[in-house]
């Protein structure tokens, strides 16, 4: 796609965030620039504000930084095709997932979702020295990028197929790799956040201080809203050598903290919280568990008796209703004698058993004391961590994903920052697809109605996995076939999805990669036979030209005889042949933009002449022909 648009556009290409900001700072200060540069000295006397010399400057600095802002102003003519079979409701659901690099993608969507998104939650890899990251080289040939899949680059790192590599802690650029995928992302992510959104970014402790200070270089420090930390104790202990690593942390970020902030959150008043009724240093001991007295997360069924952990199960367990309906002894490490459960039970005390652990956690909460809800600000410390194996155990039945997020989490994090209906919610390390889940859930609770976007790369799982022998070629299968399963378990509100994936342009892009004459030559010829790609369909065609006019992927669209019209005021013709006819049906619907194909004039001048004089007559000036 080579045309234009009236706002001299380059309609195939994705924004580039770095020259709107350009346009911005010539608008405010036009006296800066001279010569296409910024004058330094001009801008100091406009502002008043003291200049550093950068050498000098506090920040973070890094192998490759440079090349961040050139990724971040490259464009990209990439655009999202339809999987109508990957997708449930396709026609009706708001809500979107879309397979495909994280980086290209979040260019794609820049023109449609500026300031539109209320929150952002990732969990990227937290490079840990057995981390795949992103190997973002968009510049390399198809032979390139075939002779350097399953070798090692330059580094020393070794590369996939599948844009990922090895970032090996023994290599050299350890952080800097890191930082270099993640810098764009969230520079990009930055501009797709609402005025009053927020971002929350899981990390571990080999990055958080790099990532805290390319967060408050790009968000700013003083729109730092909180760093939670995670209670994670389920990580294996084995994970450190010197200390068992129980918590992780979240950096909250907004775009304005003035006019974003958390919001109180429900509690009910319990001073001691809930615990665990096992101790280490305790010796062990056979308790007996009245029937319909422990509630339960786990799923309906019966568990065979057994040994589980630190725990022994003496009886089967029969679950139904969020209960364990019948008695059951267990032998543990556990704090309380048979006689002090007893009154315990009697007094009112609540007790759970939250995983196949077989460990029962208790809230001492006495009938003689009232639980009144209360609204508290909410803490910086959260967890809820034990439900997340167990949520994706109880969809597949196997293990499939390492270290997912419990929807839990999700969920507090949308409820802190009042989360209301019609916005959105993204996230582009999707992973297993827990932030889908999570949104949806918090839907059926509470009448809601917001959507999600997530995004993941068809990253391919381990050959000898579990997931591999369950037929998952890849972390995006995992990640939709959960959003379905989990769908239909919920059964209320849109628990459906559009399904992207992410694809070469349906109109053919100029290559400046030409050679020879010869090359040239047949390029023009190609152009002029057709200039839309091969593969190209009418449905991926609207597509790409609702994305790349700045209108949402969910935006509302009516088929007319020979043209569509979308959100009222944007008219697209795909039809094969142009006439008088169609043109004057589409003038009617008084839309403010018309885009019509070329080709759908058969070479007939004289006709697009009238058809754009036509529309200018009727204050229709944006006629753009393709």
């Amino acid at each position: 796609m080579t045309k234009k648009d009236t706002e001299g556009e380059e309609m195939g290409k994705s924004e580039n965030p770095l020259a709107e900001n350009r346009d911005k700072l010539a608008e405010l200060f036009p006296g800066v620039f001279s010569d296409g540069r910024v004058d330094c000295e001009e801008l100091k006397k406009l502002t008043g504000v003291e200049l550093e010399d950068s050498k000098d400057r506090y920040g973070l600095s890094w192998a490759g930084k440079a090349n961040c802002f050139k990724e971040i102003e490259r464009t990209t003519t990439k655009t999202l095709h339809g999987d109508r079979d990957a997708s449930v409701d396709f026609d009706t659901t708001e809500n979107l997932f879309i397979e495909g690099d994280n980086l290209e993608v979040l260019k794609t969507l820049q023109r449609s979702y500026y300031g539109k998104v209320k929150m952002i939650y990732i969990d990227p890899p937290y490079n840990t020295g057995h981390d795949f990251i992103y190997n973002d080289k968009f510049a390399r040939s198809e032979s390139e990028e075939g002779a350097e899949s399953g070798t090692r680059d330059k580094e020393g790192n070794l590369t996939r197929a599948d844009r990922l590599m090895m970032n090996d802690r023994s290599k050299g650029r350890f952080h800097s790799n890191w930082l270099n995928m993640m810098y764009p992302r969230l520079f990009l992510a930055r501009n797709l956040l609402k005025s009053d959104g927020v971002i929350f970014v899981s990390i571990g402790d080999n990055e958080v201080a790099n990532l805290r200070m390319i967060m408050d270089e790009i968000f700013g420090e003083e729109n730092l809203l909180e760093t939670f930390i995670w209670e994670s104790t389920f990580r294996p202990s084995n994970m450190s050598q010197t200390t068992r690593k129980n918590c992780e942390y979240i950096l909250a970020y907004t775009k304005h903290k003035d006019v974003a902030k958390l919001d109180l959150v429900e509690r009910k008043e319990d001073p001691q919280g809930a615990a665990s009724l096992t101790q280490n240093n305790n010796k062990p001991r056979e308790l007996t568990f009245p029937a319909n007295v422990v509630s339960t997360s786990l799923p309906e069924g019966t568990y065979a008796a057994g040994q589980y952990g630190e725990v022994k199960l003496h009886d089967d367990l029969q679950v139904k209703g969020g209960w364990i309906i019948n008695e059951f002894n267990l032998t543990g490490k556990f704090k309380w004698s048979q006689e002090y459960l007893n009154e315990e039970i009697t007094a009112g005390v609540q007790l759970a058993i939250k995983t196949e652990s077989f460990i029962p956690y208790y809230k001492k909460v006495y009938q003689k004391t009232a639980l009144r809800p209360t609204k508290l600000l909410p803490q910086d410390l959260v967890g809820d961590v034990l439900a997340a194996n167990a949520e994706i155990q109880r969809i597949f039945k196997e293990k499939l994903f390492d270290y997912p997020k419990p929807t839990s989490l999700v969920r507090f994090l949308c409820n802190i920052i009042g989360i209301s209906d019609d916005e959105i919610v993204l996230d582009f390390f999707a992973g297993s697809g827990t932030t889908a889940h999570a949104v949806m859930a918090q839907n059926a609770e509470d009448g809601g109605d917001r959507k999600w976007i997530c995004v993941q790369l068809p990253e391919k799982t381990d050959e000898k996995s579990e997931a591999r022998k369950a037929g998952y070629e890849t972390i995006a299968d995992i990640s939709r076939e959960r959003i379905r399963r989990a769908g239909k378990k919920i059964a209320a509100g849109d628990v459906g999805f559009k399904a992207f994936k992410l694809e070469d342009s349906n109109f053919k892009v100029w290559n400046t990669d030409v050679q020879t004459e010869e090359q040239l030559q047949g390029q023009i010829k190609e152009l002029l036979e057709s200039p839309y790609a091969a593969d190209a369909t009418e449905e991926n065609m609207l597509n790409e030209l609702i994305l790349k006019n700045g209108l949402p992927l969910t935006v509302s669209v009516e088929k007319k005889d020979g043209y569509y019209v979308m959100g009222g005021n944007l008219a697209i013709s795909l039809a094969d042949e142009m006439t008088q006819a169609i043109f004057t049906t589409i003038l009617a619907e008084k839309p403010t933009k018309i885009i019509l194909l070329d080709t759908s004039f058969r070479s007939n001048d004289q006709l697009k002449t009238n058809l754009l004089l036509q529309a200018k007559d009727q204050g229709v000036d944006n006629v753009v022909v393709i």
